[in-house]
């Protein structure tokens, strides 16, 4: 704050104050050498804190292009980065890196169609442990867009945050991108749901 106002005081004050140096300076705006030496230490340790969160976050954001400020923190958190959630978002908006909303996009789920369904095998079972049940078919039985709700937003997170709702070159490469995309679901990425941890983890705690 002092050296910013001192710099940007140093365009309006008159030749004799700017012979006086930072002393000169300083004196106009009430302000001691001291308080500007200072000010510039912490901006040189803040600009330096920042040039390694950016780093990091763009190595995560390699990985997980939509990972929003609340996700990064904790990542950066996870890395041992100290860094107050509303100066990181400051820092994202400065270097244009908040993440973009979405556009909704058109239903994709009919459930008008002449296709066979199944029997939804879950849907009063008492679950006790982890992998008690594997749903296999999503064409469940009767209200098909509720019971659908959780396999709709995995697709839709794996089309929006991964590019898997893209065309792709090949079948191939489509395998490819989707395993990487899993892997990275389940042991990356960070999901609110589950309290800021990854499916990976609150699975090993619960076996």
């Amino acid at each position: 704050m002092v050296v910013g106002v001192v710099r940007r005081g140093r365009a309006l004050m008159r030749p004799q104050h700017l012979r006086g140096g930072i002393a000169a300076l300083c004196a106009v705006f009430g302000k001691s050498r001291q308080a500007y030496y200072m000010r510039a230490q912490v901006e040189t340790r803040w600009a330096e804190e920042a040039t390694q969160v950016l780093a990091l976050m763009r190595k995560i954001r390699i990985r997980q292009p939509d990972a929003g400020g609340r996700k990064l923190h904790r990542h950066l958190a996870a890395e041992g980065v100290t860094i107050g959630r509303d100066r990181l978002f400051d820092l994202l908006r400065t270097h244009r890196l908040l993440v973009r909303r979405h556009r909704r996009t058109v239903q994709t789920t009919d459930s008008r169609h002449g296709w066979r369904t199944y029997p939804n095998h879950v849907q009063h079972l008492v679950s006790v442990a982890p992998g008690q049940a594997v749903v296999t078919i999503s064409m469940t039985e009767q209200d098909h867009v509720y019971e659908n709700a959780v396999a709709e937003r995995v697709n839709g997170i794996l089309k929006q945050e991964f590019g898997l709702g893209e065309v792709l070159p090949s079948l191939a490469v489509a395998r490819r991108w989707v395993a990487e995309a899993v892997r990275i679901y389940n042991q990356e990425r960070l999901h609110m749901a589950l309290d800021y941890q990854t499916p990976e983890a609150v699975y090993a705690t619960a076996v």
